[in-house]
């Protein structure tokens, strides 16, 4: 099973380095590139390591360009490493409606998603609100809500650790740790900067100028994520993100899950971008773990 990484890496000249930093971008026929989707990532190898391409594929101009994004530091996070650097470029794009984002676990894929969004909300005024929401059911019963006490936001609310959790951690990064994961979370909900949504009402809603985090997406089967991605209006960005070999629908292949299929079907769209994550950031030993889980569970 092959799936879409979002990145192409080939070798190329000294010259096409050359051409690529002058004018800023090149053509993929001059790399020898035949097949290549709308906000691919390519890097562009040559014998020297500090020699190389770093860039993005435009449709529109038919061209491979430099990075807008590059040094991004949002709300106080920077990438880690160059796919992370690609990962920020599509976030912070706001002619990019859709974004995908995969890798195993502790690559970051929350911490970015989260930040970019309160950058994009809390400082640049891109968008009017940020939206969060998750699969809450067991198994494939994706609009249960189990037997937790409390309305529907307090019962949500038991489900969203992941999301909690990132919240600290980007406070720690910004050198701020007065309040805890739940406290950020009430402080923007009570501030009207952000919502906890109920998946299982989705259906009849339409989001306007605001931006959607919808995390462990490969729980959600192909018919759920539809319904996600077709509540979409004018002025939002909707990013999906999740482990595709994490599945946790049952009787369900990966290859066949919505997150799987979202990537696949939609990456020649000019409004669609995707990014695998690859390295580790949480722990060397989390790192070695998840590389031994897959390694015997896929191979």
């Amino acid at each position: 099973m092959t799936f879409y990484n979002g990145i192409q890496e080939l070798s190329v000249s000294d010259e096409a380095v050359k051409e690529f930093y002058q004018k800023g971008e090149i053509s993929p026929e001059d790399l020898g590139i035949e097949n290549i989707y709308p906000n691919e990532f390519v890097i562009g190898n040559t014998e020297f390591s500090y020699s190389k391409i770093i860039g993005k594929y435009n449709s529109k101009k038919n061209k491979i360009v430099s990075l807008k994004n590059e040094d991004a530091s949002v709300f106080g996070v920077k990438a880690k490493d160059l796919r992370q650097k690609f990962a920020l470029e599509v976030l912070l794009d706001k002619d990019i409606p859709f974004v995908t984002i995969t890798s195993r676990q502790g690559c970051g894929k929350t911490l970015l998603a989260l930040a970019s969004a309160m950058e994009q909300v809390l400082e640049q005024t891109t968008y009017e609100k940020i939206l969060i929401g998750k699969n809450t059911s067991p198994i494939d019963k994706w609009s249960y809500q189990g037997f937790t006490t409390g309305d529907t936001q307090e019962k949500l609310l038991t489900h969203f650790g992941n999301f909690t959790t990132t919240f600290e951690n980007i406070q720690n990064i910004r050198g701020k740790k007065s309040k805890s994961g739940v406290e950020v979370l009430e402080l923007l909900r009570s501030q009207n900067k952000l919502d906890v949504l109920d998946i299982s009402s989705i259906l009849g809603s339409s989001f306007i100028n605001r931006i959607v985090i919808i995390d462990e997406a490969q729980s959600f089967d192909i018919h759920a994520i539809r319904s996600i991605i077709t509540r979409i209006g004018e002025n939002c960005k909707l990013i999906l993100i999740g482990d595709i070999g994490q599945q946790t629908v049952s009787r369900l292949d990966p290859d066949k899950s919505g997150l799987y299929v979202a990537v696949e079907w939609l990456k020649e769209l000019e409004e669609s971008a995707h990014i695998t994550l690859n390295d580790v950031h949480r722990s060397s030993f989390v790192d070695k773990a998840s590389k031994l889980f897959d390694k015997k569970m896929f191979g």
